[in-house]
């Protein structure tokens, strides 16, 4: 075997044979990449733009990697995928300045598989005591040992007569149903009991479609202190994906400026911004605001989300509530209408989302017993100001999700 057959073998990776005395690409950066003995492979580079290629040498032969592509980030739309193990370069390949990557075929597949989202999957889980343990304990290992003390807490918290003690509302929620089950069993006339149901049943149908995600450790982190947030940010994310968007979700260890929860990847260097907002005035257990109140705390919000909208493609807004009293998705689109027409949504925003997740039970009855099912209602709603470019796949609203 060859030392360039060798090096697709061990790495899979796409290699551009240099043929001549040339740059493989010529580019709009202020750098250049050059071979360890100084031959120029890339006039005017630009990182972000070269996806994990190998470049060989013309003169030595020296293979030459460009930088990986960041953990749990999405590719750009707008890409060049060369198909096949190598690329002989017999002339220069002129780059425009920040507008597409290029990328091998098993890369683009690489990498895909690790950030877009996946069909549903069956995401039963048994209202029973033994059930709720093994899913306690699913949990536990999904977030690496960081939700056992919250259940122990929760545990305390009710023997103390702390029935509504949310630090946690999962562990709150499973703690609580466990209680019920031990005591008689789960009567569905209750709120408590309808949330507590919601919690748990929102969280298997997300892991079935985002646990192969190179961030979704991230994502089980936030289900222990930051539920609402994160639930709504998945089930946001969902929405978008299922349309048609390529929806990244951004990697706090390395975004150490102020940053959206999600994104789209237009291009190496454009973003769409999706901040997400969930305010715990809009959480159960608080009451429903009435709509002047509510729309206070839409607009408070959407401001706040203004100045994590970066880029200069402007972005999203994403609102969550969750309830167990009905029309909260009436309630959230007259809410944003509202502010929408009288001019109280900056021109930064495209559009607000509203995620209401209903925390009553809809019972449905099968042939092998009853289940229930707790929609969720999505409101999506174009901002006229915005000045902007066409960014999102489906605009539109959908009910009972």
């Amino acid at each position: 075997m060859t030392t360039l057959e060798n090096q697709i073998a061990n790495t899979q990776r796409l290699v551009i044979t240099q043929e001549g005395d040339f740059p493989v690409f010529i580019g709009e950066g202020v750098e250049n990449l050059c071979c360890p003995c100084g031959n120029l492979l890339i006039e005017g580079y630009e990182a972000r733009l070269y996806i994990e290629l190998n470049l060989q040498c013309h003169s030595c032969k020296t293979i030459t990697q460009t930088q990986e592509w960041p953990k749990g980030e999405t590719l750009p739309y707008s890409l060049i995928i060369i198909q096949g193990p190598y690329y002989p370069a017999t002339e220069p390949t002129k780059i425009l300045a920040n507008k597409t990557s290029i990328i091998s075929e098993y890369v683009a597949e690489r990498i895909q598989s690790k950030t877009t989202i996946r069909p549903y999957g069956n995401a039963d889980l048994q209202l029973t005591i033994p059930g709720l343990d093994n899913f306690a304990s699913k949990i536990n290992d999904l977030c690496q040992g960081g939700f056992e003390k919250h259940i122990a807490s929760a545990e305390r918290a009710l023997k103390s007569k702390n029935d509504k003690f949310l630090e946690s509302p999962l562990a709150w929620a499973i703690t609580h149903l466990k209680q019920e089950i031990s005591e008689g069993g789960i009567d569905l006339g209750k709120a408590e009991n309808n949330a507590a149901i919601s919690y748990i049943k929102l969280l298997p149908v997300q892991i079935t479609r985002w646990e192969h995600h190179a961030l979704f450790d991230q994502m089980c982190r936030g289900w222990i202190l930051e539920f609402h947030h994160t639930v709504t940010q998945l089930i946001a994310a969902g929405y978008l994906a299922d349309l048609g968007n390529n929806i990244g979700f951004t990697n706090p260890s390395i975004s150490r400026e102020q940053s959206p929860d999600l994104y789209i990847n237009m291009s190496p260097s454009d973003k769409v911004s999706i901040e997400v907002k969930a305010p715990s005035e809009l959480q159960w257990p608080s009451e429903p605001p009435g709509m002047g109140r509510l729309q206070n705390i839409i607009e408070k919000q959407v401001k706040k989300a203004k100045s994590q909208i970066t880029g200069n493609l402007g972005g999203i807004v994403v609102i969550g509530i969750s309830t167990t009293a009905p029309g909260g998705y009436d309630a959230i689109t007259t809410a944003i209408d509202s502010l929408i027409k009288r001019g109280k949504i900056s021109s930064r925003i495209a559009a607000v989302m509203g995620v209401v997740i209903n925390l009553r039970a809809e019972y449905v009855f099968h042939h092998d017993g009853m289940r229930t099912t707790h929609p969720t209602s999505i409101s999506l709603q174009r901002n006229p100001k915005f000045s902007g470019p066409e960014l999102f796949e489906g605009f539109g609203s959908v009910d009972g999700r």
